[in-house]
């Protein structure tokens, strides 16, 4: 089954040498551990140039894995659930072969979500707490006339308070923008997707 880097990248083995292993089962086994790697080496004695490929021609610094399951990668059509149809969404094309999550990364980005989900639960307590209060002081005032100080005292307090607490979730929103631009955009310094590596 052709990978997503072969249909797109180039990165076919027609024209290279290759191994080839088919049999019913394959196994590799290490008693410490196994590493896949790919790409030139990291040492000197290749020329200016590094070590080539065996024409004589330029290798990228990081070849494609790719992990292919089932020896298909053609894209998926799925369909979505009776609660999400009855509101309209529709049939979603799910690519098969898709990269990897980097950990670390995955970690930090839920981390950092987790830290603005805690924000926002701090600024609804604090707007509960001020409409408890406020509504709490100006109770007497809905039967008196003219309006107690109490009253007013707290309308001005839970004014100022829900100014900072407007602030805040304006800083989240925008700590949510750049959470989404590092971790879930391509050009992010700390993407969660893996480049090279992928699978179905």
């Amino acid at each position: 089954s052709k990978g997503k880097k072969d249909k797109r990248m180039g990165y076919a083995s027609n024209g290279r040498s290759a191994v080839g292993i088919k049999a019913d089962h394959v196994r590799l086994i290490a008693r410490e551990g196994i590493k896949i790697v790919t790409g030139p080496a990291q040492f000197k004695g290749f020329g200016s140039k590094g070590e080539t490929n065996s024409r004589g021609g330029s290798l990228p610094t990081a070849g494609p894995i790719e992990l292919i399951a089932g020896n298909n990668v053609e894209p998926k059509k799925i369909r979505p659930g009776l609660a999400a149809r009855l509101e309209g969404a529709q049939n979603e094309i799910i690519e098969t072969l898709q990269p990897i999550a980097k950990g670390y990364n995955l970690a930090d980005s839920l981390d950092e979500l987790s830290a603005m989900v805690e924000s926002i639960i701090g600024v609804l307590m604090n707007m509960t707490f001020i409409h408890t209060t406020f509504y709490s002081a100006a109770a007497p005032s809905f039967a008196s006339l003219p309006p107690l100080a109490g009253a007013s005292a707290a309308a001005g307090n839970a004014t100022y308070q829900m100014l900072a607490d407007l602030n805040s979730l304006w800083q989240i929103r925008i700590n949510k923008m750049m959470w989404k631009l590092n971790y879930l955009e391509p050009i992010g310094y700390k993407y969660i997707c893996s480049t090279n590596v992928s699978s179905t």
